[in-house]
């Protein structure tokens, strides 16, 4: 048995669409409106013909006309399934019986009905293709004849042009994520020799005993970038510059430190370290003042765009500026947008909401330009 189901999209078959079953005995209806919704099979010596209409656009109609002169009508198939539906009962019509009812040796068997209808769908989609083809360059040469020679050309090769398009823009994506990686890559290099010509230095004053100049070298052995060093990876083993240099920097601190060495003693370290961890003034404009409870947050925009957070406390620390509104919620609107000059360094605050210890950036100097 073959079956066929109408489409939900057409009219009348959204919830129970219309089904046409087809065996070597007959047509089994179910239809929306038809029977009062029940099954109905017509035997094929009941049929007399069958009708199609398929337009270009839309949905089929199948119609069963019946020795009865009844007619039966069947909407919502596709084109293809109410081209292979004719020829199956058509199939059926002509092995009914004849006239004087004798039964007709040529009534076609379950496997024979299956087998042609195979056939007759591969013959079905070659004309389906065909009609295409041809609705196609017919709409070419209307293109062509009213002068939309751009419009035809598109009609024409649009989905080579879009398979083509959809090649190229994978191609240059990944032309530019290649280009990308090498980019920064060769930034992360540069860096990385320039590191490696500090420790060159912190080697040479090693050899002199120079510890306290070797440490305070060793503190600058910091790689900004997280990048793969391609050349120093393998397949078991990736290697990145940041990771590659906090090792360095690490070991040379051990080193130093162990090297018994008396021209720098622990204090010195310290003293250095708390030195290295004061950062260069920076310029930035003023965008926010958060307050909280006994510290406020200062917002900078820098020049390169990035913006930039830093902690003060508002119980010692005193910039002899009104940084605060007279209700001490917010930023004095008269310092928003105005540049200021600015050092921080790496310090511990406790959150009050979590009481965990987090670093944060405390201000050390605050002074205003304009």
């Amino acid at each position: 048995m073959t079956t066929f189901s109408a489409s939900r999209l057409s009219e009348g078959n959204k919830i129970f669409p219309a089904t046409i079953s087809i065996d070597e005995f007959g047509v089994t209806l179910r239809i929306p409106g038809v029977f009062k919704g029940k099954e109905k099979t017509l035997g094929f010596r009941e049929i007399s013909s069958v009708n199609i209409e398929t337009p270009l656009v839309g949905f089929s109609k199948i119609t069963f006309n019946t020795l009865g002169f009844d007619r039966i009508h069947a909407t919502g198939f596709s084109k293809e399934d109410a081209k292979q539906i004719k020829s199956l009962v058509q199939m059926g019509i002509s092995g009914k019986v004849n006239v004087e009812g004798t039964p007709n040796v040529n009534i076609p068997s379950g496997s024979n009905v299956i087998s042609a209808a195979k056939e007759e769908k591969g013959r079905i989609e070659k004309e389906i293709e065909l009609e295409k083809l041809k609705a196609k360059q017919e709409r070419i040469k209307e293109l062509k004849a009213q002068g939309k020679n751009n419009l035809a050309f598109m009609h024409e090769y649009g989905a080579y042009l879009g398979g083509a398009i959809g090649i190229l823009v994978i191609v240059v994506f990944v032309l530019l994520s290649k280009s990308s990686v090498e980019s920064n890559n060769k930034k992360a290099m540069e860096t990385h020799l320039g590191l490696e010509r500090i420790e060159d230095s912190i080697k040479f004053y090693l050899k002199r005993k120079d510890a306290g100049n070797a440490m305070r070298l060793t503190y600058l052995l910091v790689h900004p970038d997280h990048e793969l060093w391609s050349t120093k990876s393998s397949f078991s083993n990736s290697v990145y510059f940041d990771e590659y240099w906090d090792n360095k920097r690490e070991s040379y601190k051990v080193e130093i430190e162990n090297s018994g060495n008396k021209t720098i003693e622990k204090t010195e370290v310290a003293k250095i370290q708390k030195q290295q961890e004061v950062q260069d003034k920076a310029l930035g404009i003023l965008s926010f003042v958060e307050v909280h409870e006994g510290y406020a947050v200062l917002g900078f925009n820098k020049s390169d765009g990035t913006q930039m957070s830093v902690y003060t406390d508002l119980m010692k620390d005193n910039w002899n500026l009104r940084l605060i509104d007279e209700d001490g919620y917010g930023a004095n609107p008269e310092y928003i947008g105005r540049e200021f000059e600015y050092s921080w360094k790496n310090s511990k605050q406790t959150n009050d909401a979590t009481g965990q210890t987090e670093s944060v950036l405390k201000l050390m100097s605050l002074k205003l330009l304009n």
